[in-house]
């Protein structure tokens, strides 16, 4: 999704809705932790403040990753809202505009990338690792007193 400034200053005092699907699956490719992308859902507005073009974004798409434990597939979901903002002078964590084209490809996959959990473990597995919590609670400094509990 990608507009030229131009096409969006004909929306200076009204509000431009917009309503598509994003195929991001060139660019899971790439990354080790996603086995396969659906099309992302996107759906938003945008608003034009002095300089800045506000973007308000929802998504939606599901993510296959890799089982910690087996490698399987297993499905996570994303949902999401976000706000982001073009400047041609950003300040703080405004997105430059490049050129005269404001393109959500890149804030739309870095906002999926950074919803990824760090570990998924498919449903019904059972980590064959003990956690270190419960062999700390078998070395306690106290163990003799657990059987008066």
């Amino acid at each position: 999704m990608k507009w030229t400034t131009m096409q969006l200053n004909r929306f200076v005092n009204q509000e431009f809705v917009f309503d598509g699907d994003m195929d991001l699956s060139k660019r899971a490719e790439s990354h080790d932790d996603i086995i396969r992308i659906e099309k992302v859902k996107v759906i938003g507005k945008m608003n034009i403040v002095d300089d800045r073009y506000i973007f308000d974004i929802s998504i939606s798409t599901m993510l296959y990753l890799e089982c910690a434990i087996t490698l399987e597939e297993v499905p996570f979901k994303i949902s999401e809202s976000f706000t982001e903002i073009f400047s041609v002078n950003p300040i703080d964590d405004e997105n430059l505009i490049k050129g005269i084209t404001v393109d959500l490809e890149d804030v739309i996959w870095l906002d999926i990338l950074s919803l990824i959990p760090m570990r998924v473990v498919k449903e019904g597995v059972n980590s064959p690792f003990k956690s270190k919590v419960e062999e700390d609670k078998k070395n306690l400094a106290f163990k003799d007193l657990e059987k008066y509990l």
